[in-house]
This record gives C-alpha cells, structure tokens and sequence, in this order.
C-alpha cells in the first residue's frame, strides 16, 4: 500500500475532548481485494493518540492540556497483510486557546 500523502500536518488545540479526532490517514493498495490496516509504529509512547487500524483516523486519547511539548510528531505505516508502505510522518503543532 501507498499513502495518498508522505507527511500529515495540522494543528491541535490543548483542549481537544478525548476521543476527538485529529486526522484520517488514507492509504492505497494496488493489489485488488486486499485489505488495508494502519499502526502507529512511532512517536506514541505515551498512548495519547489512537490509530483506529481499518479506517486511519487518529484520535486524541489523552489530556492534552498537560503535554509540554508543541509539537507531536507519529509515524504510521499502513498494511495489506503482505507487504507494509513507507511510513508517513504525521506532524500535529499543539496550540492554546487563550
């Protein structure tokens, strides 16, 4: 499989509710009829994001407000079952409301 896109980047307020989601990652297969799974294989330590691994969206699993970095930076792969993509870089700049 293929990802429709190399790198991901958006932003994400230090109040998002849990559960909201951040992105959908959409990958491709050239290979008819097989069915495409994604991971998170980087970049998740803490467990603050979900990977939903049939349909590519993330979600925000943790508080954000407590994260002290700015920027989150997660490496996903996607898969057919016999071959795995390049990964794709998903970069997500936190921002405060105020």
């Amino acid at each position: 499989p293929e990802f429709e896109k190399i790198k991901c980047s958006g932003y994400l307020s230090r109040e998002s509710p849990l559960k909201m989601d951040v992105v959908t990652l959409t990958a491709i297969d050239f290979d008819s009829g097989n069915i495409i799974t994604y991971s998170i294989t980087d970049g998740n330590n803490d467990g603050c994001f979900n990977l939903d691994p049939s349909t590519g969206i993330m979600t925000v699993n943790c508080d954000m407000s407590s994260y002290h970095d700015q920027i989150r930076t997660l490496t996903v792969v996607a898969s057919d079952g016999q071959h795995v993509s390049v990964p794709t870089t998903v970069n997500l700049t936190l921002v405060n409301n105020n």
